[in-house]
């Protein structure tokens, strides 16, 4: 299972980390799912463009590794600077002053409410080992 579930867990999602999310799902998609605190099964992860590949686990280093060589084989500074160019506006909200944001979650995450359901949590984790 992938994707974010602050919300459900009384955590604030932050505008940057919504901005990155719907960088690679789109706006709508990403808001519904952060609303709801959805995770994804491998196959709807593929489909909404959450992950780019799916490869069992014992290929999944020769999986990334021919990736990373089909990346290797084109112009460094061309893809680099294409790359940069794609993302920029995801960079601007990374660059731009997260201080408001940040004083929210933080204030969030140490609610008692949000410490309580972060406790139940992990002793519900810890009892599925």
């Amino acid at each position: 299972m992938i994707g974010l579930n602050e919300l459900p867990v009384g955590i604030v999602v932050p505008q940057s980390i919504f901005h990155l999310y719907s960088f690679w799902i789109g706006q709508g998609q990403a808001y519904r799912n952060l609303l709801e605190g959805r995770l994804l099964r491998p196959e709807e992860a593929l489909s909404m463009g959450v992950v780019d590949e799916l490869a069992p686990k014992d290929q999944l280093i020769s999986t990334a590794e021919r990736q990373l060589r089909k990346y290797m084989q084109l112009d460094t500074v061309s893809w680099r600077q294409s790359k940069k160019n794609l993302r920029k506006s995801l960079i601007q909200v990374f660059d731009a002053d997260q201080e408001e944001d940040i004083e929210a979650i933080l204030n969030q995450w140490w609610t008692p409410q949000t410490r309580a359901l972060l406790k139940s949590i992990i002793d519900n984790l810890k009892s599925k080992k």
